[in-house]
């Protein structure tokens, strides 16, 4: 499990009205499969969750070096809406029109989308840059996370 730093979300326009903090997780779940987070808190600590993303990652297949960096390929099966909140439940349902979400029950979303991307594994951190569907990003410098 690696994770990012804890980063204030008051510039977020689009988030539950409880939250004030957003926190990025990557969990390595497989030898070819991983899952993506964006978990929006209610504290500053991040350790009290209004709503999370899963995005749920098979098919991982690392290529070439670039640079420091390497090429990686994978589709996100499915992703995961979590509510643990009222008001992440109403968030959801005004962003995803025609679903009804239940606080503390996981919505899941097929969505079968290939990407390409770029990751760097030094030490403890992991750099993973912002994923693209036909393209890999120019470098991994899209956000940082520390192995926990």
């Amino acid at each position: 499990t690696y994770a990012s730093v804890c980063i204030d979300a008051s510039s977020v326009s689009a988030k539950p009205s409880d939250s004030t903090h957003i926190g990025y997780i990557v969990v390595i779940t497989g030898s070819s499969t991983f899952t993506e987070e964006l978990n929006y808190y209610t504290d500053s600590a991040c350790t009290s969750l209004s709503l999370g993303w899963y995005y749920n990652n098979t098919s991982v297949v690392v290529g070439d070096a670039s640079g420091s960096d390497y090429k990686v390929t994978y589709t996100q099966t499915n992703y995961t809406l979590f509510a643990n909140t009222t008001e992440a439940k109403t968030e959801i349902e005004e962003s995803f029109s025609g679903i009804t979400v239940t606080v503390g029950t996981a919505y899941v979303i097929t969505s079968g989308i290939p990407y390409k991307n770029l990751i760097k594994v030094s030490g403890t951190n992991l750099d993973l840059g912002f994923k693209g569907i036909t393209d890999y990003p120019s470098t991994s410098d899209g956000t940082n996370y520390v192995k926990q």
